[in-house]
């Protein structure tokens, strides 16, 4: 039997994350960091981006160097998948047979990719982009002239599109609602990124509900649109969004609804487990409820969070969630979680068309969409934080300075 002080299941941007800052804190006891890939931990937003287009690799997007696990007496196990969890005994089995007996549990198991609900027995040939294997598979067939179908107009649908379109490619889009992003971003950005993907040759199809996939014949997958002429395609990727990888956890009987649910410790229902990263739902500042987010910061901060909490020590608090992606030569930010109920103030560059939206509820600033505008992006993030009243005058008019807001 294997022991630790602390075992950390998933080794992501959160579980790395954790372990580092428990060692950058002084954390003397044992760590064992679970890695269900057979690989040196990795950095996955390049995965839909650069990694596809070759500027990036192993190498260059590991989350650390390969030893700095062992000169910071971190266990790390590769290919190792925890296949229970005792919250009583607290021991683990893994798929390797062993058994690991551990003081506290982080479970840092990240989300998975959602399953494409579509009847018909090829809909086995749609491909998912969630780790290095599916970005190596992807990246040997994306080349000039093939034809990929993209299932889903999220983030990253959106990059793989742009990317694709970089390589040569012919992309389609194909989103059941009637707008991009419908359920994380404004209209107004909508809006824009559907010109700009458009004026860049994607085939967008919004409001397009795929009902069955067929293959008419080899290397060559038709997509079935209600009420359309079915498109056909030489690969086909589902995007369409990402469930928690819960399972762990429910079955151990930690409370669960839309990931693992925890405090703001990182606390799960059970003594000595925590949870965070992708897969945690979690309490955020003037927001009701709880709340699952997908993103670097987030997996950051909750690592540094529940590595002050093992500590015993002073932690951070939680701040304002923030976002990105690239797309083109675009870069997207967001800080703030869109309000349904809000007033949308537009500040654009008139030379360069950049520009951000803010977004204010009850007078007060609540997010921030920003094009190329890292320093509006900047702004919205430390306004939001001291929950500023702002000048919406001073805000749409890109010759004034922010600073009088």
């Amino acid at each position: 039997m294997r022991t630790c002080s602390v075992m950390i299941i998933g080794a992501g941007h959160a579980g790395v994350g954790l372990a580092a800052e428990l060692r950058q804190l002084g954390f003397s006891g044992s760590v064992t960091l679970v890695n269900g890939e057979d690989a040196v931990p990795y950095h996955r937003p390049p995965l839909s981006k650069a990694w596809l287009k070759g500027e990036a690799d192993d190498s260059s997007t590991s989350l650390r160097a390969a030893d700095f696990y062992t000169e910071n007496d971190i266990d790390l196990l590769t290919n190792t998948r925890i296949t229970e969890l005792d919250v009583r005994t607290r021991t683990a089995r893994t798929s390797r047979g062993d058994v690991i007996s551990f003081g506290d549990a982080v479970i840092a198991t990240g989300a998975t990719a959602r399953p494409l609900a579509i009847a018909g027995p090829d809909s086995t040939d749609v491909w998912s982009l969630r780790d290095a294997s599916d970005a190596r598979r992807l990246k040997r067939e994306l080349a000039p002239g093939k034809r990929i179908g993209i299932i889903g107009g999220g983030f990253i649908g959106l990059e793989v599109a742009a990317t694709a379109v970089h390589l040569g490619a012919a992309a389609t889009v194909i989103e059941r609602d009637e707008r991009l992003l419908s359920r994380v971003a404004s209209e107004g950005l909508s809006e824009y990124l559907r010109s700009l993907h458009t004026s860049r040759g994607v085939d967008l199809r919004l409001g397009a509900q795929v009902t069955s996939l067929t293959r008419p014949r080899d290397g060559v997958s038709s997509v079935e649109i209600h009420s359309q002429t079915p498109l056909e395609f030489d690969l086909l990727l589902s995007a369409v969004g990402a469930i928690p990888d819960d399972r762990l956890a429910r079955d151990a009987g930690v409370d669960c609804n839309n990931g693992v649910i925890v405090d703001a410790d990182g606390q799960t229902s059970a003594d000595h487990i925590y949870a965070i990263g992708d897969v945690a739902s979690r309490p955020l500042p003037h927001h009701v409820g709880h709340v699952r987010l997908e993103s670097v910061h987030n997996a950051n901060e909750q690592a540094r969070i529940v590595a002050a909490k093992l500590l015993g020590v002073p932690g951070p608090q939680a701040t304002t969630p923030w976002f990105w992606s690239d797309q083109y030569d675009r870069k997207l930010q967001i800080v703030g979680l869109l309000p349904p109920e809000r007033t949308t103030i537009e500040r654009t560059d008139p030379d360069s068309g950049a520009f951000a939206l803010f977004h204010l509820a009850d007078g007060r600033l609540a997010c921030v969409e920003a094009v190329n505008s890292s320093r509006e992006f900047a702004f919205g993030r430390r306004a939001i934080a001291k929950g500023a009243v702002l000048d919406t005058a001073v805000l749409a008019d890109p010759r004034r300075p922010l600073s009088e807001a």
